[in-house]
C-alpha cells in the first residue's frame, strides 16, 4: 500500500510596484495628459495625483491618467495590493509653449547695390536660422545678404516633447548703386584766434541738386550751403543728400586744429605791435584801382581784437579835422564832406589802446594826396 499527497506552490511576487513619469510639453491652449508607466507589484493599482512634493492633503485626482492645463510639476503615488510593499512615487514637469512669430522690419540696399541688409524680429523662439544657418539676435536680427539671394527665415520653439515652427520667405529688394560722394576742402587745416577758415563741400554723383547741412562738434547746424565759415577749432561734419529718395545721404567730417598762433600782449611789446601795422604815406584817388584809398592794415598773423580801441584822425595843414577812422578796417578816399580834396600833404594821428586801457601807440605822420 502506498498513500501520497501533493501540494503545488506558486512562488510569491516579491517585486513591489515601480512608477515612472516623463516630462511633457504641449502648445498653449491644449491639454497635457500625464500617463504613469507602472510595473511590478500586484494589480489593481491605486493611483493618486498631487501638485506638491510633500504629497500632502487630498489628491487632485485618483484616475490612472491626469489631464493638465496649468504648467508646473506634478507628482504621482502608486500602491499595489501587497500591504508589505511601500508606495512608489514619481514626478514630471508640464510646460506650455507658443508658436514663434517672425516679423519683417526692413530690407535696405547697400550703396553699391551689391548687397542688402535684412532686418527682422522673432518672438518665442529657441533657434532662428536664415537659409539654414543659425543666426543670433534677441529679439531683432540683422543679416547682410548678396543682392541676388532670397532668404528663408525659420524659427523654432523647442521643448521636451514638442517643436513649434514658423517660416518666412524673403524676396531680395530691387537695389541700384548709389554713387553720391562728398569731400571737404579747407582754406587752412589750422586756425588762430580771430581767424576764419572756409570749409567747402565738393559733392559728386547721385542726383543733383544737392542739399547741404553743416554741423559743428556740438551737433549744431552752422550752414545749409556748400561752404561754411568757422572761427574755432573742432570737428565739422557735412551731410549731403540728393534728389534720389532711394539712396542715403553721404557724410564726412574734418577737424580744424589750433595753429602756431602768435599770442601778443600789446601792453607788453610795443615794438612788436608797431611792426605789425602798415602806415601808408600817400594815396592817389583817381579810380584806377591802385592806392585809391587810405588803408592802415595789420599783418596776417596779428589779430585786430588785440587792439580793441583804435582812433585815426586826418587833418589838413591848418589843423582842421577831415576824417575820423574808428577801426583798422575803415578806409578814407581823400574826400571831405563828399568832395575830393586837392593834392597836398595832410597829417594823421594814430592812437591804439590795449585791452587794459593803456595807450600803446600814439603815432603822427603825413599822407600825401597825389593825382
Amino acid at each position: 500500500l502506498s498513500l501520497d499527497a501533493e501540494l503545488i506552490i506558486t512562488p510569491p511576487s516579491c517585486e513591489c510596484p515601480t512608477v515612472e513619469l516623463e516630462d511633457i510639453c504641449v502648445e498653449v491652449g491644449t491639454t497635457a495628459t500625464l500617463t504613469p508607466n507602472i510595473s511590478g507589484g500586484t494589480e489593481p493599482y491605486e493611483v493618486k495625483w498631487f501638485d506638491n512634493a510633500d504629497l500632502q492633503g487630498d489628491p487632485i485626482s485618483t484616475e490612472n491618467t491626469l489631464d493638465v492645463t496649468v504648467a508646473g510639476t506634478y507628482f504621482v503615488m502608486v500602491n499595489d495590493q501587497d500591504p508589505e510593499c511601500p508606495a512608489d512615487t514619481a514626478s514630471a514637469s508640464v510646460e506650455f509653449i507658443v508658436a514663434p512669430v517672425i516679423a519683417l522690419i526692413d530690407t535696405i540696399c547697400a550703396t553699391d547695390g551689391l548687397s542688402y541688409t535684412l532686418t527682422f524680429s522673432v518672438s518665442d523662439a529657441t533657434t532662428v536660422t536664415v537659409n539654414g544657418e543659425v543666426v543670433q539676435g534677441d529679439p531683432d536680427f540683422s543679416i547682410v545678404l548678396p543682392i541676388d539671394s532670397s532668404a528663408t527665415i525659420k524659427a523654432t520653439n523647442e521643448c521636451a516633447t514638442l517643436n513649434l515652427d514658423a517660416e518666412l520667405n524673403i524676396t531680395p529688394p530691387s537695389c541700384k548703386a548709389c554713387d553720391l560722394d562728398v569731400e571737404i576742402t579747407a582754406s587752412s587745416p589750422t586756425i588762430c584766434p580771430g581767424e576764419e577758415v572756409t570749409l567747402t563741400a565738393e559733392a559728386s554723383g547721385g542726383a543733383p541738386a544737392y542739399v547741404y547741412t553743416w554741423t559743428n562738434s556740438a551737433d549744431e547746424v552752422i550752414s545749409m550751403e556748400a561752404t561754411a565759415v568757422v572761427t574755432a577749432t573742432g570737428t565739422y561734419t557735412i551731410i549731403v543728400d540728393d534728389q534720389d529718395p532711394d539712396c542715403p545721404a553721404d557724410t564726412t567730417s574734418i577737424t580744424i586744429t589750433e595753429g602756431d598762433c602768435i599770442i601778443v600782449d600789446p601792453c607788453e611789446d610795443l615794438d612788436f605791435v608797431r611792426q605789425q601795422i602798415f602806415f601808408p604815406n600817400a594815396i592817389s584817388p583817381n579810380n584806377d584801382g591802385i592806392n585809391d584809398v587810405l588803408r592802415f592794415s595789420l599783418t596776417e598773423t596779428f589779430d585786430a581784437s588785440w587792439l580793441p580801441d583804435i582812433k585815426i584822425f586826418i587833418y589838413n595843414r591848418w589843423g582842421e579835422k577831415l576824417k575820423t577812422i574808428d577801426t583798422i578796417k575803415d578806409t578814407w578816399d581823400g574826400t571831405f564832406r563828399g568832395k575830393p580834396l586837392p593834392p597836398d600833404v595832410y597829417g594823421y594821428y594814430f592812437r591804439a589802446v590795449c585791452p587794459t586801457g593803456k595807450v600803446v601807440i600814439q603815432e603822427k605822420g603825413n599822407i600825401t594826396i597825389l593825382k
